[in-house]
C-alpha cells in the first residue's frame, strides 16, 4: 500500500517534471524563432536599402 502510493508520487512529479520541460523548451524554441526573425528582417531591410 506504502509502496504504491510512493510509486504514484513519483510518476505524479516525473510528469509534472517532463510537462515542465516540455513548456520551457517550447519557450526557448518561442524566443529562438523571434530573435531570428528579427534578424531576418534587418537582414531583409539592409539589403532593400541598398
Amino acid at each position: 500500500m506504502v509502496f504504491s502510493a510512493a510509486l504514484a508520487l513519483i510518476a505524479q512529479a516525473v510528469t509534472t517534471v517532463m510537462i515542465a520541460f516540455l513548456v520551457a523548451v517550447a519557450a526557448v524554441m518561442a524566443a529562438a524563432l523571434r530573435v531570428i526573425g528579427d534578424l531576418f528582417l534587418v537582414y531583409i531591410k539592409d539589403n532593400t536599402r541598398r
